[in-house]
């Protein structure tokens, strides 16, 4: 006896239900893998910012300790002027 249209159907049926599965499965892994490549990515990103934030900071440090060092010699220099002037005073008098 051959197959009725029902059950030609239903196989029919069955074999796109078959296949459908398998491709949204096979989209499943792909997303996965997506989401994962994404991550590694933004984890190295964020990792290359931290270095780069960190050098950043150290050279600010640098620049500030420079400043620092700057304005302690102005205070100095300017100290001396009025040390000298005070002295030039006390002669003329």
């Amino acid at each position: 006896m051959s197959e009725s249209f029902t059950d030609k159907a239903k196989d029919a049926a069955h074999k796109v239900a078959e296949k459908a599965k398998a491709v949204g499965h096979e989209a499943s892994e792909k997303a996965h893998e997506v989401g994962h490549k994404i991550s590694e990515k933004a984890h190295e990103v964020g990792h290359k910012i931290d270095e780069k934030a960190h050098e950043l900071g150290h050279k600010a440090g640098e620049k500030a300790g420079e400043a620092k060092e700057w304005v302690k010699e102005k205070t100095h220099q300017a100290g001396e002027k009025v040390e000298q002037a005070g002295e030039n005073i006390k002669k003329k008098s």
